[in-house]
């Protein structure tokens, strides 16, 4: 799940709950995360900074995410 707000200088404040797995077998759990971002936009771009913290492990650190996204 993830909410965003536009900001001014087309900029947008996110913030985000995420939930899922990559597995091969039906009894792996579930991992949790939350997390923050802020995004750019530009005429054919979305470039994002994200903050994500995992719930699931609680001897993890904070992961930063990049992403560039084409808006068409």
């Amino acid at each position: 799940m993830e909410i965003e707000r536009d900001l001014p200088r087309d900029l947008r404040l996110a913030v985000f709950y995420d939930t899922g797995n990559a597995f091969n077998d039906w009894d792996t759990p579930l991992e949790y995360s939350v997390g923050i971002g802020l995004r750019w936009k530009l005429p054919m771009l979305l470039i994002g900074l994200d903050v994500a913290q995992a719930l699931s492990e609680s001897d993890r650190k904070p992961r930063v995410h990049l992403n560039i996204t084409q808006v068409l």
